[in-house]
């Protein structure tokens, strides 16, 4: 039985070990926001330069924007999901480890 419980210990500080797969999301993110900006500073130096139409820069500068705040908000909310399933991981953890130390003090 304890041969089992190691197993099982095992795979799931495997599923618990995806930090640096959430940390290449959140960085890849933060890049999104930041090429986003970009896009509307060249949108915006476009429009001084006169080499596009205020009316049309707006609408440009809109759909970036939009696409930023759509895509920004599809992965939190992706991410929510899976920072609350790896909290619960962690709780449970936790939960044992403090039972087993409550045991050893009797």
């Amino acid at each position: 039985m304890a041969g089992k419980n190691r197993l099982r210990e095992r795979n799931r500080s495997k599923r618990i070990s995806r930090h640096p797969g959430r940390i290449f999301i959140y960085e890849r993110l933060l890049l999104l926001n930041l090429h986003a900006r970009a896009i509307g500073e060249v949108i915006k130096d476009l429009t001084k330069e006169r080499a596009l139409p205020k009316n049309e820069a707006a609408y440009f500068g809109s759909m970036v924007e939009e696409a930023r705040a759509s895509l920004s908000q599809s992965v939190a909310e992706i991410m929510d999901a899976r920072e609350v399933h790896a909290s619960a991981i962690v709780s449970r953890r936790r939960l044992r480890i403090e039972k087993k130390l409550i045991q050893s003090d009797d």
